[in-house]
């Protein structure tokens, strides 16, 4: 399921990196912590290693994605 800033809508790293002005743009997600880690939220779940293989996947395909938009030129790129 996803919802575009609920319950979360902070976007810290989208207002610390983001500048669309001058061409960089920036993305957060953020996942539910019960998704990933079991009833009292302190240990992972049975489901946190498939979580961690979708979103392995979805950060290699955005890389090669973004790797592909300028080739020759420099991206500005930040991870947190």
């Amino acid at each position: 399921r996803v919802a575009h800033n609920r319950p979360y809508s902070g976007g810290y790293v989208l207002d610390r990196y983001g500048q669309t002005t001058r061409g960089i743009h920036a993305l957060q997600i953020e996942v539910c912590r019960g998704t990933y880690l079991d009833a009292r939220l302190d240990q992972p779940s049975a489901r946190a290693g498939a979580i961690v293989k979708l979103l392995g996947g979805l950060v290699r395909m955005l890389g090669t994605e973004v790797g592909s938009m300028r080739r020759g030129e420099r991206v500005a790129q930040a991870a947190e």
